[in-house]
């Protein structure tokens, strides 16, 4: 896709994802414009515009439909997807993943059913739903070790691994919401250790995600190391969410190591961020936290 080859570039990328999608119509290529739009409001998540990807996403779904191009309905939902989720209308978010997970499934595509899993697992985690989170989770693997891409770790014996690091840090959430610090230690750990030298934006997000473990665990001084790290990276790109995301994890950890002070500071920031890009739910969550963090304060 353009936006990997132009590693995390958003604006380039969406960009180039427009001039292709004017070729396509000039072409004649409703299905091409289809899944080219279908990326380009990804792309406009990736960088917080919300409120842009929304009705591409919503287009590139009917045309995608009325050509029968099944690639493109799935991503469209998939993106959908994702906009509930920053909505807080979790029962569309829920149907748009399952709808988006059922094609690619269908496609024979069970590398692309597993991501997409694990951003439903993800989904549910935030809703608390931890045990329904759990079980995509673990189907994702369970995908995964079939197509070959996922195995036991001959050292430890965990389900860990260098090529998905992403579903180790979904694990790693997992267990941090169960309150068991060991695994969340350990699959963040690995989660992180398990990247390429091209996973340049999840060295931060990764970070982020053990930072907040660290918290959980005590270990201040190793907290705010990953979360200044963590920050430094994902500010040279463009992807707003995952920076509002990061910030707001950072808040979290600091309330979890007594510092409200300094976590409202932060948390503050990222519920701005979260406001400006039309992430409502996002938003209300901080709110309630910032409440805490002021009665912890007094």
């Amino acid at each position: 896709m353009i936006t990997h080859s132009l590693r995390g570039k958003l604006t380039k990328a969406q960009a180039a994802y427009r001039q292709v999608i004017e070729l396509y119509r000039k072409m004649g290529d409703a299905r091409g414009t289809a899944r080219t739009m279908a990326l380009l409001s990804r792309a406009l998540v990736d960088s917080g515009e919300l409120k842009q990807a929304r009705p591409l996403a919503e287009e590139a779904l009917h045309t995608a439909r009325s050509q029968h191009e099944r690639t493109a309905e799935a991503m469209s939902l998939y993106v959908l997807g994702i906009l509930e989720h920053m909505a807080g209308t979790s029962p569309n978010s829920v149907k748009h993943f399952s709808d988006a997970i059922a094609i690619r499934r269908e496609l024979g595509d069970l590398v692309g059913e597993a991501g997409w899993r694990r951003m439903l697992g993800m989904h549910l985690l935030r809703q608390g739903r931890i045990d329904e989170a759990e079980q995509q989770v673990l189907t994702s693997q369970a995908l995964l070790r079939e197509r070959g891409a996922f195995g036991v770790n001959a050292t430890t014996g965990l389900g860990l691994t260098t090529d998905s690091p992403f579903l180790l840090r979904s694990l790693a959430e997992i267990y941090l919401a169960r309150g068991d610090l060991v695994k969340a230690g350990e699959y963040g750990e690995h989660a992180l250790t398990g990247l390429t030298e091209d996973d340049d934006i999840a060295k931060g997000t990764h970070r982020a995600t053990l930072g907040k473990i660290r918290a959980a665990q005590g270990r201040a001084d190793e907290t705010e190391q990953l979360f200044q790290e963590g920050l430094r990276i994902l500010n040279g790109y463009e992807y707003r969410i995952d920076v509002a995301l990061a910030l707001m994890k950072y808040g979290e950890a600091l309330l979890l190591l007594g510092e409200p002070a300094r976590a409202s500071e932060l948390l503050t920031k990222a519920r701005d961020q979260f406001a400006a890009m039309g992430a409502t739910n996002f938003a209300q969550e901080i709110n309630e936290k910032l409440e805490a963090a002021r009665v912890s304060s007094r």
